[in-house]
């Protein structure tokens, strides 16, 4: 190799240069793109790697708490189904135990009813004293202010649960849950009336089919009473006129000294009103209802197990309606509250209380659970256009 270059050697390299001086500066920019483009590329693979990583990270991430979303959400919903299935047998159980053939009615269903709500104390009060739920309200001032602007709405509930109770201890569970599925009708009514709402035209169309399956229901039962009949139906309008003020009271500002109730604490201050509310109609109705109750040890037994029941049915319900998201959500509430009566309806027929229904009952059930369930969904898809 070598290390010094003649003179006549440096001329004939600089005419050489010259010569390809041209050349060399016209392919210089591609050379540099080149060298940038093998720069870039040794970083882009780490980058892309890195970002590619992240993305599948944050993908797997987003999937297994969208499957622990749906695993909590079909737990809530069997649950409330489960509970309310179980709730309507114990309080049907008990009410058998004190009612014999020759009356029209359970003589302590409102005792019952009573007893099934002061359950739900020891329930909600433990919550809220350990601090595990926000209470309603900040002092007991605030809490006198919630428990004003709910009156109204906690007059209905009471009425709703105690006409309900009274109508399971005057006939079957199975027919007194038909004639539920009527409930819809008295809301849209409720709705129209009180509030100037109407629904689109398709929705009351679908009620058609579900007045027609109770009334062919109450032809043909095995277990129809008059009695039992107007306490559903008192429990459906009582029903309705609840859930169309306590939607009004979830939308508007809190009460002065108030929180903003969630779902769970708007349920526990209706059941607080409800258990005072009916305190006097006790005192007037059944004067010796606590002592038919106190009296039959397996009656009480059921009462109490009803009671809890029903209270974390409700509770149970409420997490189930608030975990649906998206736009399926109004769907998949319409839907779980039309399986709900389905279930109770198979727990009475193949469960402890063994009721069975006639050819046309069984019509009629499907005719107005069915109802209901397209009522729902014409409600929510016509409601929005």
């Amino acid at each position: 190799m070598h290390l010094h270059r003649t003179g006549s050697d440096f001329v004939d390299i600089m005419g050489t240069n010259k010569r390809q001086s041209r050349s060399t500066s016209s392919n210089t920019p591609s050379v540099r793109s080149r060298s940038s483009t093998r720069d870039s590329d040794s970083k882009m693979p780490l980058a892309a790697v890195s970002a590619q990583a992240s993305a599948v990270a944050l993908s797997k991430e987003d999937a297994n708490a969208n499957l622990m979303h749906k695993a909590k959400t079909a737990f809530y919903v069997i649950s409330w189904w489960f509970l309310s299935a179980q709730y309507t047998t114990y309080n049907k159980l008990a009410m058998k135990l004190v009612t014999d053939s020759t009356m029209t009615s359970c003589p302590a269903a409102v005792t019952i009813a009573i007893a099934q709500l002061g359950m739900g104390f020891l329930v909600f009060l433990p919550l809220w004293a350990l601090g595990l739920r926000e209470r309603p309200a900040n002092d007991f001032k605030g809490f006198k202010e919630e428990a004003k602007a709910l009156s109204s709405v906690g007059l209905f509930q009471a009425l709703t649960h105690v006409a309900g109770v009274i109508a399971m201890g005057a006939g079957a569970v199975s027919f007194s849950q038909i004639v539920k599925a009527s409930e819809p009708a008295f809301t849209a009514l409720c709705s129209a009336v009180f509030f100037k709402q109407f629904l689109p035209w398709q929705a009351y169309a679908a009620l058609i089919p579900v007045i027609a399956g109770v009334i062919i229901s109450s032809v043909k039962t095995l277990d129809f009473t008059w009695y039992c009949f107007y306490a559903v139906t008192t429990a459906n309008i009582f029903a309705a006129m609840r859930g169309v003020f306590s939607k009004k009271k979830m939308t508007s500002a809190p009460a002065k000294g108030a929180k903003k109730l969630s779902a769970e604490n708007l349920y526990a201050m209706l059941t607080i009103l409800s258990f005072f509310f009916l305190l006097p109609v006790l005192a007037i109705m059944e004067p010796k209802g606590v002592g038919i109750v106190l009296g039959n040890q397996e009656c009480l037994k059921n009462t109490l197990i009803s009671g809890i029941l029903f209270y974390l049915y409700n509770e149970f319900s409420f997490k189930a309606l608030s975990s649906f998201t998206g736009p399926s959500a109004p769907v998949s509430h319409a839907l779980s509250n039309t399986m709900k009566r389905v279930v109770i309806l198979l727990a009475a027929a193949f469960g402890p209380l063994g009721e069975t229904l006639t050819q046309e009952g069984k019509i009629g059930a499907a005719m107005s659970i069915g109802g209901v369930g397209l009522y729902s969904l014409m409600t929510i898809w016509y409601g929005k256009k």
